[in-house]
C-alpha cells in the first residue's frame, strides 16, 4: 500500500468517528389507542351500538430509522337496554246520553284513584247551573298492571245540595289502553242505590267493569258507542218482552197483554243488540197464523243503554198495540209471527221472529 491509499483509509476512519459510535436507535412506542364511546340509551327499544375506539398514535423517528406503528383503537362498549313497552293506560271517557242534546249542572266534581291514591281532582263547572261541556277525558298513565282505577263524578244539579254521584272502576292491563266509558244520563234511579252499586241509565249497577269488556281506546271514541265501537262484529237483536224487566221469548211462549189507560190493548217488547248504533228504529209487526192478517207495523226511535258487564245495549217497554185493527176477544190465544226489524243511520239492519201466543188480558 503506497502513501496516498493509507492517507485515505485514516480519513475515513475519522469521519465514521465523528458521526457517533452508537448503534441507531429502537422504534418509538406507538400511541395507546382510544376508548370506545359508550352505546346510548334505546327510548322503549334497544340501546345504540357502542363507538369505535380511536386509532394508535404514529411513533416517533427514531434518530437511524422509523418510529412503530401504534396500537389498535378499543372495541367501543355495548349499547344499553332499552326502556319496557308494557306499560298500562286507562282512558276515562265522560260523554252524555244520546237522547240528551247536553248535560246541565252547577258543577260536576271529578276524582280518580289508583289502588286508593288520587292522581286526579278537578271542579268542571261554574257553580251555577249552565251546560257542562262533554265529552271529556281522563287519561291515566303509568299504571301497574292489574291496577284498579276507580273514578267518581258528583254532580251538583242546581248549586243547592242536589248532587249525585256517579262510579265507574276497571283495572289496568300492561300494554293497553283501553276506554273506560261514562255516560252521564239523566235517568235517576229514584232514592239512589245501595252501597257499592252507582245510578246507571236509571238502574243501580255495579260500578266495575273488567277490561277485557271494555272498547279501546281510540281519539275518535266519542264519535262511537260501546253498542257499536269503531271496529263494530255483526249486528245481533234477541227479542224479549217486558216493560221493566226483560223476559226471553221463545217460539210458542205466550204475550203478556196489557189493558191501556185510555183504551185498548197492548204489549211491551224488549230489545238486545250489538252492534247497531245506540240510537236505532225500532219497527214491529204482527201476523196471524191462521188468517195470514197483518198489525201493525209500529216503528219508533229508541235509545239502547249499553250493559257491558252483560255484552248487550237494551231497551225494555217498547208498547205495541195489537187491537188496533181487530177485537181483543179474537186475538186471545191466537197465534201469531212477531217481527223486530233494527236499522241504524249507518244503514245497519238486523230482524228477529217469534211465533207466539196472545195471552188474556
Amino acid at each position: 500500500m503506497n502513501k496516498r491509499s493509507i492517507t485515505c483509509l485514516l480519513f475515513l476512519l475519522a469521519s465514521l468517528a465523528a458521526c457517533g459510535g452508537e448503534p441507531n436507535p429502537s422504534p418509538g412506542a406507538g400511541g395507546t389507542g382510544g376508548t370506545g364511546g359508550a352505546g346510548g340509551m334505546g327510548a322503549g327499544g334497544m340501546g345504540g351500538t357502542g363507538g369505535m375506539g380511536g386509532a394508535g398514535g404514529t411513533g416517533g423517528v427514531g434518530g437511524g430509522g422509523m418510529g412503530g406503528a401504534g396500537g389498535a383503537g378499543g372495541t367501543g362498549g355495548g349499547g344499553g337496554m332499552g326502556g319496557g313497552g308494557n306499560e298500562a293506560r286507562v282512558v276515562v271517557g265522560v260523554i252524555n246520553a244520546p237522547n240528551e242534546l247536553f248535560l246541565q249542572a252547577a258543577s260536576i266534581h271529578v276524582v280518580a284513584k289508583v289502588d286508593g291514591a288520587v292522581v286526579h281532582d278537578a271542579l268542571w263547572g261554574t257553580g251555577v247551573p249552565a251546560p257542562i261541556q262533554l265529552p271529556q277525558e281522563i287519561p291515566i298513565e303509568g299504571l301497574a298492571d292489574d291496577a284498579l282505577v276507580e273514578v267518581s263524578l258528583e254532580t251538583d244539579v242546581d248549586g243547592k245540595g242536589d248532587v249525585r254521584q256517579r262510579l265507574a272502576s276497571t283495572r289496568a292491563r300492561a300494554g293497553k289502553t283501553p276506554l273506560l266509558r261514562v255516560t252521564m244520563s239523566g235517568d235517576a234511579c229514584g232514592e239512589g242505590c245501595g252501597p257499592g252499586l252507582t245510578c246507571n241509565w236509571g238502574r243501580c249497577l255495579d260500578p266495575y267493569l273488567a277490561p277485557e269488556v271494555l272498547e279501546a281506546y281510540t281519539s275518535d271514541w266519542a264519535k262511537y258507542s260501546w253498542c257499536k265501537p269503531k271496529e263494530p262484529g255483526a249486528p245481533t237483536v234477541t227479542l224479549g218482552q217486558g216493560n221493566v224487566i226483560w223476559s226471553p221469548l221463545a217460539d210458542q211462549d205466550t204475550l203478556q197483554v196489557w189493558a191501556g189507560d185510555q183504551g185498548g190493548h197492548h204489549i211491551f217488547a224488549s230489545l238486545r243488540t250489538l252492534g247497531l248504533k245506540q240510537t236505532a228504529v225500532v219497527k214491529l209487526t204482527a201476523t196471524l197464523v191462521d188468517s195470514g192478517e197483518v198489525i201493525g207495523p209500529s216503528q219508533s226511535v229508541r235509545v239502547f243503554p249499553d250493559r257491558p258487564a252483560q255484552g248487550f245495549c237494551e231497551a225494555k217497554g217498547i208498547l205495541f198495540r195489537i187491537d188496533s185493527q181487530l177485537d181483543i176477544g179474537v186475538l186471545v190465544n191466537q197465534q201469531v209471527n212477531l217481527k223486530a226489524e233494527i236499522s241504524d243511520a249507518d244503514g245497519t239492519a238486523v230482524t228477529e221472529q217469534r211465533t207466539v201466543v196472545i195471552g188474556s188480558p
